[in-house]
């Protein structure tokens, strides 16, 4: 394939194929399987309704979305939740053939969430924006589709470089067969047939992200591209020490769920202060160790009200502070209340 020079800042990625295939792979059991027609069922058939988040109360986003992947439906990501219909863009600036712009949109959750929850907004005051281009043809040109990789600057990630986004469903009919081979225009709009409203800890891949040193790796590129992309150097990447703490104060708090989340002592477990331990915490997981707290806390209750124990138990049990507390949390985070998600419950799924 031919290729056009790199142009200074156009190559900093952060994601390629190793790291794709590390993702978790969806398991579709005859539960799964149900749940996800019904939902394609009930919400892709009537006009690009949003579908609610309470829907994925039981079957996580990501997996849902892989599993339309695999039925019918290409999933493209944005930031925004109104989206009309799928614009043509352009990929990257590299390749020959690919600043010609194209529709672009997958079959897996991984790739099409990541665009989603970028803040591409808030990236932007760094001077860089975080989605990078091509720079070569990775992986096997026979899975064209795993060749669009981002980047991320190392200063953006303390920052909390995420937000809320949107996934959009389309009809993979629509589309030509040839989609990752060459750039296309539609005759009619692509228009969404559904809509998933995502969050960060949607992205499977959020605890892998190191980020890039722009400036070092475009000093590395014009000696050498051997070793691409340089993952275990830290000048490059100087973020990626951050992994291990992160992994240690993460792991603490799996082993002590009852326990109150102290900075002071998190911080101790890994030799940081505790602002630093947030904020490492922060870039890792997209969340700061009490987010992640109340959400480890809300995944066992919800477990506690499937096994037959009361609204009012269940908050007592996991720490929270009475039933009112739990219940403001339990909607905020899976978009109904527990009572209503106990008579979702005891609903047959059909």
């Amino acid at each position: 394939m031919s290729m056009r020079k790199v142009r200074p800042g156009e190559v900093d990625h952060e994601i390629d194929q190793s790291q794709l295939d590390l993702c978790p792979v969806p398991v579709f059991d005859e539960v799964t399987t149900r749940t996800c027609d019904r939902i394609l069922n009930t919400y892709c058939e009537n006009g690009c309704p949003a579908i609610p988040r309470y829907e994925f109360r039981d079957v996580p986003c990501a997996t849902f979305l892989d599993y339309a992947g695999q039925n019918g439906f290409l999933l493209a990501g944005d930031p925004s939740g109104s989206i009309a219909e799928l614009a043509p863009i352009i990929l990257s600036r590299n390749l020959l053939g690919w600043d010609r712009p194209r529709h672009l949109a997958f079959t897996r959750a991984v790739e099409a969430i990541l665009p989603a929850i970028t803040d591409t907004r808030g990236l932007a005051k760094l001077g860089r924006d975080a989605r990078s281009t091509v720079a070569a043809p990775f992986g096997d040109p026979d899975r064209p589709s795993q060749a669009y990789y981002y980047g991320f600057d190392y200063r953006a990630l303390s920052g909390r470089p995420w937000r809320c986004g949107t996934v959009y469903l389309y009809r993979k009919q629509e589309f030509p067969d040839d989609l990752w081979a060459k750039p296309f225009l539609s005759d009619s709009p692509l228009r969404p047939v559904a809509k998933v409203e995502v969050e960060p800890q949607d992205w499977p891949l959020l605890s892998r992200i190191a980020g890039m040193d722009p400036e070092a790796q475009d000093n590395r590129m014009g000696e050498s591209f051997v070793g691409f992309p340089w993952r275990e150097d830290d000048a490059i990447h100087p973020g990626r020490w951050k992994r291990e703490p992160a992994s240690i104060i993460q792991k603490h708090m799996d082993a002590n769920p009852d326990e109150p989340i102290d900075l002071k002592h998190l911080g101790r477990l890994v030799y940081l202060s505790p602002s630093s331990a947030l904020r490492v915490f922060r870039a890792v997981n997209g969340q700061s160790p009490r987010e992640y707290s109340v959400r480890q806390r809300l995944a066992r209750a919800k477990d506690n009200l499937q096994s037959g124990k009361t609204t009012g138990q269940s908050a007592i049990d996991h720490g929270f502070a009475d039933q009112s507390h739990f219940t403001a949390q339990f909607r905020r985070v899976y978009g109904l209340t527990p009572g209503a998600y106990l008579r979702m419950q005891e609903s047959p799924i059909s």
